[in-house]
């Protein structure tokens, strides 16, 4: 099971361009195969969120979650979002353990 938590940052123009880029990311390990001889059934775990991220070698802070509409340029929006998601693999029925 691999916890991710990522930050990104989005512009869209009115003429078709965007730009997508992550702010960060992180992945953290909480169980693997092997690590016990069976999946536990509660798996707790924890991401911390960063305070600063790095620009061109420059430690800026993280800012809040955001998303706006330019009125005076249609088209133009820019949004601030961050994910947490679980990836959870498990081999085909008959294998699980």
């Amino acid at each position: 099971m691999l916890p991710q938590l990522e930050g990104r940052q989005s512009l869209a123009l009115s003429e078709g361009g965007t730009s997508d880029k992550a702010l960060f990311m992180r992945v953290t390990k909480v169980w693997k195969k092997g690590d016990s001889p069976s999946c536990p059934t509660i798996l707790p775990f924890a991401i911390p969120f960063p305070l600063n991220y790095m620009v061109n070698g420059k430690s800026v802070t993280v800012p809040p979650s955001f998303s706006t509409h330019f009125s005076g340029t249609p088209g133009l929006s820019g949004k601030i979002s961050y994910e947490l998601s679980v990836h959870i693999t498990r081999p085909r029925l008959g294998q699980w353990k």
